[in-house]
């Protein structure tokens, strides 16, 4: 299971409270079961994000210029994945 947070995010704290929330769900689930979690950086994978934010540009426009013009161009490059 993939968990994603705003960009703002204190991770350290987020970890603990995921971790907290898996330690109290652990008993419901089978024995078997093994739960990991992590925090997962930058430096792990060779990833790259981005966000487009304004005061002026309203967020629908953001997208179309992010999904029509920003993305076309990024995919175009070697080594990029999607």
């Amino acid at each position: 299971m993939d968990l994603f947070f705003d960009w703002g995010s204190d991770m350290i704290l987020t970890l603990q409270r995921v971790d907290a929330v898996v330690a109290r769900l652990q008993p419901t689930l089978p024995s078997t079961a093994k739960v990991d979690t992590k925090r997962l950086t930058f430096a792990v994978f060779p990833i790259i994000g981005y966000s487009l934010t304004s005061d002026a540009v309203p967020q629908n426009k953001l997208w179309e210029i992010a999904t029509y013009d920003l993305k076309p161009r990024l995919n175009r490059l070697n080594g990029v994945a999607r």
